[in-house]
C-alpha cells in the first residue's frame, strides 16, 4: 500500500485525569461507549494486513480497559510494533511486565514538576523491558520558563527521549502561545543540544517561520507525523478521522479497508499539500513543515488553506 506508517486507536475516552490542556476532552462527550474486544480486534487485523507497521494504543487512559493487554498480545502476535500513550499514573509493577513483553514504545506526559514521583515511578517499572521511553511535555508558558529543571529530571531519569509538544488551541480564542514563546523552546533547545550533545525536538505542527527558520528547522520534526501525513486516528466507535484534532471523517475501519481510509480525497490531498497556503510553497522549508498546523489554521482562519496564525514573513 502507500505510505501509511501507524494507525492510533483511541480505545478509550475516559481517563482517571482531568490535565486543563488535554483535547480529549472536548471530544469525550462525543464517544459515550467504547468499540467492543472483538471489534478492536477486527480493526487490528485490518491494520495488520494493510502495510502499516505500528498499531499505536492511545485514549483517554488506554490501562482503564480490562481488555488491554489482551488487545496488546493480539497486535503482537500480528507482528505488529505495539505503542502506548498512557498517563503512567496506573503502571505497577505487575502490570509492567504485562506491557513489556509486548509494547516497544510507551509515551509518558511530564506536563508539572510536582509530578516527578509518579512518572519517575512508572518509568522505573518499565524501564527494563520496554525498548523505548518518551516523555513529553507541553509548551506552555510555565513549562516554557522552566524547561531548564525539566531536563534535569530527565537526564536524572535517563529517559530514551523528551518531546516538547506546540500546546493546541481547541477554541479560537484560546492565546496558548505567541512568537515570543517559540523563540524561547527553540533558543533553548538549540543550547541544550550543544550543553549536551543531544536533540530534543518539538515534536508537532509548528510554522518553521515562526522564528528563524533555519533554528526552527534545527530542532523541529515539522508536521510530518500530524493532519494525516502519515497516521491516522481511530476513534472509540470506529470512524476515522486524519489527525487528534481533526474531526474530518475519513471513513470507519469496522466497515472500511485501512486503505480506504488512507485514500480518502481529504487524506489525498493533505498528504499531497494541496491545504499548504499559496505563500508557504515556494518555501525551502515547505516539505517538513507543510505551514504549520492545518487543524489550527482551519480553526482561527476557517480554512485548512489558511496561514497557522504563527506564520510570519518577517523571520529575522
Amino acid at each position: 500500500m502507500s505510505d501509511i506508517n501507524e494507525v492510533v486507536i483511541e480505545v478509550t475516552m475516559k481517563c482517571n485525569r482531568a490535565c486543563d490542556f488535554c483535547f480529549n476532552k472536548i471530544y469525550a462527550k462525543d464517544f459515550d461507549f467504547n468499540l467492543k474486544t472483538d471489534e478492536i480486534k477486527i480493526i487490528i487485523d485490518k491494520v495488520a494486513d494493510s502495510g502499516a507497521s505500528i498499531i499505536r494504543f492511545t485514549g483517554g487512559e488506554p490501562l482503564i480497559r480490562d481488555d488491554i493487554f489482551e488487545l496488546m498480545e493480539y497486535a503482537y502476535s500480528k507482528g505488529l510494533k505495539v505503542w502506548l500513550n498512557t498517563n503512567g499514573t496506573l503502571i505497577t509493577k505487575e502490570n509492567a511486565r504485562k506491557i513489556s513483553e509486548f509494547v516497544e514504545n510507551v509515551l509518558l506526559p511530564f506536563n508539572s514538576l510536582g509530578h516527578e514521583p509518579s512518572i519517575e515511578n512508572a518509568i522505573n517499572h518499565l524501564k527494563d523491558g520496554v525498548k523505548i521511553i518518551i516523555c513529553g511535555t507541553v509548551a506552555l508558558r510555565e513549562n516554557i520558563d522552566n524547561l531548564e529543571k525539566f531536563l534535569e529530571v530527565v537526564k536524572k531519569l535517563n529517559i530514551d527521549d523528551w518531546e516538547i509538544f506546540r500546546p493546541i488551541p481547541i477554541k479560537i480564542n484560546d492565546n496558548l502561545m505567541n512568537h515570543n514563546d517559540v523563540k524561547k523552546v527553540v533558543e533553548k533547545l538549540i543550547t541544550f543540544k550543544k550543553t549536551f550533545g543531544k536533540t530534543y525536538y518539538i515534536a508537532n505542527a509548528l510554522p518553521f517561520c515562526s522564528y528563524n527558520p533555519k533554528k526552527v528547522d534545527s530542532v523541529s520534526y515539522g508536521a510530518v507525523s500530524d493532519d494525516g501525513h502519515s497516521r491516522f486516528i481511530v476513534s472509540p466507535n470506529g470512524t476515522v478521522r486524519p489527525s487528534y484534532f481533526i474531526t474530518e471523517k475519513i471513513g470507519n475501519l469496522l466497515k472500511d479497508s485501512v486503505e480506504d481510509c488512507w485514500n480518502n480525497d481529504f487524506m489525498i490531498k493533505m498528504r499531497n499539500l494541496k491545504f499548504v497556503p499559496d505563500q508557504c510553497k515556494d518555501c525551502d522549508y515547505v516539505e517538513k513543515c507543510r505551514g504549520g498546523s492545518r487543524f489550527v489554521a482551519n480553526l482561527v482562519n476557517g480554512s485548512y488553506m489558511s496561514l497557522d496564525p504563527l506564520a510570519k514573513r518577517n523571520t529575522s
